[in-house]
């Protein structure tokens, strides 16, 4: 196999450029005649998949770093044995809603009159400007069960993950604007109600 730039189409055909051609033969780099070559890769981009061509400056970029940048654009692990999150403040015993507080909610257990405390969040402050802070779902005098969903918090709904909108996104380059980590939105979606949390970059 032939690397780019070896041979040229000329008319319809490919022609080498020189008398010899810099190629793969058995896993080896080695230099063959042009009759030799049995396949071609006519251009360096079809060395890479479509996600590694879509780093910027990939021609000037070291090989651990374009691994890299192509690793976080499709990050995705699957598992033989998967189990979804239990997220959000959930009740740990049948019974009845006591109190419900900034800081936590008190449920009496049925049965044994056992009173639990179970903690939620007011601001607590987290990396990059962002907060994390507890909605309560129930109130006082409340029946629950056994694992009742209490309180979401701003990165929940309805116990589960809810960490922002779904959009219809493209992995593309814009102007380079989107090399190392930056992120391009569109100027109607930021004016929008779907972002209503901007941290500082």
């Amino acid at each position: 196999m032939a690397f780019p730039r070896e041979l040229e189409l000329k008319d319809s055909r490919w022609r080498s450029v020189g008398k010899r051609v810099k190629a793969v033969r058995d896993g080896q780099l080695v230099t063959v005649k042009p009759s030799e070559v049995d396949y071609l890769v006519p251009t360096a981009a079809e060395m890479y998949s479509e996600v590694t061509n879509l780093v910027p400056f990939l021609s000037s970029n070291s090989g651990g770093r374009s691994i890299l940048g192509t690793a976080q654009m499709v990050r995705s692990g699957n598992l033989e044995e998967s189990k979804a999150f239990s997220l959000g403040q959930r009740s740990p015993a049948d019974g009845v809603v006591l109190r419900v507080q900034k800081t936590h909610i008190k449920v009496r257990a049925r049965g044994t009159g056992k009173i639990h405390t179970v903690p939620v969040f007011e601001n607590i402050p987290l990396n990059r400007g962002s907060f994390l802070h507890s909605t309560p779902l129930v109130k006082a005098g409340d029946q629950v069960k056994k694992g009742q969903l209490l309180a979401d918090n701003n990165f929940t709904q309805g116990g589960t993950l809810a960490i922002g909108r779904n959009l219809n996104t493209a992995i593309m380059p814009f102007f380079m604007r989107d090399f190392e980590g930056g992120i391009v939105i569109l100027v109607a979606a930021a004016k929008s109600s779907l972002v209503s949390i901007c941290t500082t970059c």
